[in-house]
């Protein structure tokens, strides 16, 4: 291929050949390059994040992050089938494709540092840079393969109670929604923990009620999708914003609440939302810290003796995010997410 020439797929097919006969990472290396050549083409989106997903398999495979060996092949095999149906025009991409994609990206391994230069890892750490983030490569693969799985569960799962509508949304689904919120908020991925999040305080609200309906079901399935998306793109280095109209929707679900609050709860909330705009805008101010933490631990014996079982279980979440970010090198881009779990508890406290 020509140097600034449009890759094709004659490019694509005779790397692809020389990568499945020896496995050179030459050949993946030219493989990543015409991926990105093709995604940078591509006017669809969901074609555009596999051949970038794409690119980042190949170039898993030049650097020996993956090992060449029968999956990887088969990966190969998939791939070159997927772009023959994309060449004809067609649009759709294989949803396992996409995830095996992701599957042999997340389990990546760097190989392990020389004797010389243990005296300091953090120097040559490999970093996975997407927009504005920068993800240690081993945090970063992790992440991406738990968000993968949690996030196809919970499309299943909200799928199998929309068509029993009677029975109480489960457990596992509100728990699904959770992991993801916390684990999106550990590598700073906000979008996605926004999304997430929102949609735990909605399912959680679902829950309560004697059975959910099909308006429910509907937004609860599109949030679910949503975050996949989100990850989709995330996957393939991309940062795109939720949809506000469905983040606007599970807030409405979220705040369809019954019970009175006490005036006690009502100016906690107060106190809450003053310490925390305190330590949001100064991420070393542990004395804030300490007082959400404080108001947060009060507010939830207010609204256990309300009754307000779910709420209290909100207040326990709150408060157990907080300790998974611990207190070192925190940023108010790490902390912008907790804002959101205290929109939650007002919307929800809102008769």
């Amino acid at each position: 291929m020509q140097a600034n020439a449009a890759p094709t797929q004659a490019d694509f097919d005779q790397a692809a050949l020389r990568l499945m006969r020896s496995g050179e990472p030459a050949a993946a290396s030219a493989l990543r390059d015409i991926s990105l050549g093709f995604a940078g083409a591509q006017s669809v989106l969901q074609a555009r994040i596999f051949w970038n997903l794409s690119a980042t398999f190949f170039e898993a495979l030049s650097l020996g992050l993956c090992v060449w060996d029968l999956h990887a092949k088969r990966t190969l095999s998939k791939i070159l089938l997927q772009q023959r149906t994309l060449s004809r025009g067609e649009t759709v991409v294989a949803e396992q494709l996409m995830h095996d994609l992701l599957a042999c990206c997340a389990q990546a391994v760097p190989p392990a540092p020389a004797p010389a230069e243990l005296s300091d890892p953090m120097q040559d750490e490999q970093i996975r840079v997407i927009g504005s983030l920068r993800i240690a490569l081993p945090r970063y693969n992790l992440y991406l393969n738990e968000a993968d799985e949690w996030s196809r569960r919970l499309i299943t799962e909200l799928g199998e109670w929309s068509l029993e509508l009677h029975r109480s949304l489960p457990q596992s689904c509100i728990e699904l929604a959770q992991s993801l919120a916390r684990a999106s908020a550990g590598v700073g991925f906000v979008a996605l923990t926004d999304m997430a999040s929102a949609l735990e305080r909605a399912l959680r609200q679902a829950q309560s009620q004697q059975q959910g309906s099909a308006e429910q079901a509907q937004v609860f399935l599109e949030a679910a999708e949503v975050i996949r998306r989100l990850l989709h793109q995330f996957a393939a280095g991309f940062l795109k914003p939720p949809d506000p109209s469905l983040l606007a929707a599970l807030g409405a679900i979220a705040a369809q609440r019954g019970p009175q609050f006490s005036e006690e709860a009502q100016t906690l909330l107060t106190q809450l939302g003053g310490a925390l705009r305190q330590w949001t805008a100064r991420p070393n101010n542990l004395g804030a810290r300490s007082e959400v933490l404080r108001v947060l631990q009060a507010f939830r014996g207010s609204v256990e003796r309300a009754g307000a079982v779910d709420l209290a279980e909100m207040a326990q979440d709150f408060s157990a995010d907080i300790d998974g970010l611990g207190i070192e090198s925190l940023q108010t881009s790490r902390l912008a997410f907790l804002l959101a779990r205290f929109d939650a508890l007002q919307a929800a406290i809102r008769p």
